[in-house]
């Protein structure tokens, strides 16, 4: 099941199609969105596709709105295409489309339940007239990658608001792809996954039928996990090419596409990997195309070819150049990544998380406070701390990870290294050998270490994604590990890209199909400054 194409077929052949040029009312549209649904859109297809589907013209609400705003004359405005609305269901939208000159048919078509006192305002307007459809989709998702969808709006765990916003994507989600499904909760007291898992139960119960919709036939398994029980995996670097593109790349860039076949086949390799199997087969590919060859033999001042051979080179011309750019395309982004590591100090930060996580893989070693391991590791965290080229968040997240390290095994924050910090037993940090400003900046990122460190939960024990969706397929291995089963893990409160690798390797190893649904994807300097402000 490939949820991009789910998702296209679904909105353009049977929510738009009647409407379009492919239906029977033959109209070209304008096809006006607003900045959750361009995300949706966008997140399924190009603009292509949405352009052979009889879409002639495509814009944001808030450039109509613009438009009204500095028109002298509304009417004088062309507006000659019928225009098609896909928008969520907020006054602000409706102002806009009530607002907004037409003189031909619209169709309305919402993203969630639209509130009565909203749709009564819209429907006591001048644009019943021109009004043909008004149709609520239920899709307030988007997909991220094939397996991948996030809900819109991030939400804040203690709004009540946000979090029935939750329950309804999560169970749209369901009614989209198939088959009623099973929910599972991994959590013992009750929490915010937990009061979700029994409102989707509800919910699932009380409305969904358990037939097949229209979709698919596999059985879906949902596994509702909480963010708190796991504040150690996002802070860690992960080293993949899909890793270290989505924790270090600017995002807004959009340097790959999901139909590129190597990012697809590499993207869960090391990157390293990655940069070595890039040059590998663009030398293999240069080997066996014609175009490469009929180059070459020119520089080598070879006989000339004949006209099949010739011809062969024009064939080979069009592949030539789509590969050639697919390569380049790869090399620009692996060099991009390995500066970005390089600028950031990347490597001597991973080589630091890495030997803490071995500390919490092996506890005995943090009860001798003269181990050696354990003081070169405060040594090194002090030398980030105190290196003026490292990022604040970085810094913050080094000393996060040790502390929750510490304090999930000691239950208190370690003072030994805070207080070499602070220079309470050494001169470590003193006018002398720092600036007074690195001092503040120093004390500036301890602070907001406390701080974050206030905030969580120290009774709570920490359980990986990984760990909480074993013990869920341990516990129901028969109904589990049958083959065609797609699973669902849905974090609340973000996820992040080690946790999306995990998930590659649990599929692999289970030979099972897992969807991921969150509500966003974290980096881990987007974690901490999410622990900051929450």
């Amino acid at each position: 099941m490939v949820l991009r194409q789910l998702l296209k077929t679904y909105l353009f052949d049977t929510i738009f199609s009647p409407y379009t040029i492919n239906g029977f009312n033959k109209n070209n549209l304008e096809l006006v969105l607003d900045d959750t649904t361009t995300k949706i859109i966008n997140s399924c297809c190009d603009t292509t596709y949405i352009y052979d589907q009889g879409i002639v013209s495509v814009c944001n609400i808030k450039e109509i709105d613009n438009m009204n705003k500095t028109s002298i004359n509304k009417k004088s405005k062309k507006n000659t295409l019928p225009q098609l609305f896909f928008i969520s269901p907020t006054h602000e939208n409706f102002n806009i489309v009530i607002n907004t000159y037409h003189k031909n048919e619209i169709y309305v078509f919402v993203l969630s339940r639209c509130l009565d006192e909203i749709y009564e305002y819209f429907i006591k307007s001048n644009k019943v007239p021109y009004l043909k459809v008004f149709s609520e989709v239920n899709i307030n998702w988007y997909i991220n990658d094939d397996n991948i969808f996030m809900i819109n709006n991030s939400p804040n765990q203690n709004n009540i608001q946000d979090t029935q916003n939750i329950i309804r994507s999560i169970e749209s989600f369901y009614k989209f792809v198939g088959k009623k499904p099973i929910i599972f909760n991994t959590s013992n007291g009750m929490n915010i996954s937990k009061m979700i898992t029994m409102s989707l139960e509800v919910r699932i119960n009380n409305n969904y039928t358990t037939e097949t919709k229209n979709h698919s036939s596999d059985y879906n398994n949902v596994i509702i996990i909480d963010r708190k029980y796991d504040y150690i995996t996002p802070l860690i670097h992960n080293t993949t090419y899909f890793g270290m593109i989505n924790d270090l790349l600017d995002k807004s860039s959009n340097i790959l596409d999901y139909d590129d076949n190597f990012y697809n086949e590499q993207k869960y390799n090391d990157i390293s990997v990655v940069a070595h199997d890039v040059n590998t087969k663009m030398t293999e590919f240069r080997k066996i195309n014609n175009v490469v060859k009929f180059n070459e033999s020119k520089q080598n001042a070879k006989q000339n070819k004949t006209v099949s051979d010739l011809s062969a080179v024009v064939r080979d011309v069009p592949k030539y150049e789509k590969t050639m750019n697919v390569f380049k395309k790869h090399i620009s982004v692996l060099d991009k990544c390995m500066k970005a590591c390089e600028k950031q100090k990347i490597k001597e930060l991973i080589d630091l998380e890495n030997d803490i996580i071995k500390l919490r893989n092996n506890q005995a070693k943090l009860y001798d406070k003269e181990n050696d391991i354990i003081i070169d590791i405060e040594n090194r965290i002090i030398s980030i701390v105190e290196n003026k080229e490292i990022d604040r968040y970085n810094k913050i997240r080094i000393l996060l990870l040790y502390n929750i390290v510490i304090n999930k095994l000691h239950n208190k924050v370690n003072n030994t290294l805070m207080e070499k910090l602070n220079g309470a037993n050494n001169n470590l940090i003193s006018p002398s050998i720092a600036t007074i400003d690195n001092n503040m900046n120093i004390i500036d990122v301890m602070s907001d270490v406390y701080a974050i460190l206030q905030n969580i939960d120290q009774t709570t024990e920490f359980v990986s994604l990984h760990e909480n969706i074993e013990k869920v397929i341990n516990k129901n291995p028969k109904s589990y590990l049958r083959s065609k089963h797609i699973y669902t893990i849905f974090v609340i409160g973000g996820i992040c890209t080690n946790e999306l690798c995990i998930i590659n390797e649990l599929e692999k190893k289970h030979s099972i199909k897992i969807i991921v649904g969150s509500t966003h994807i974290f980096t881990p300097n987007e974690f901490v400054d999410h622990l900051l402000n929450s």
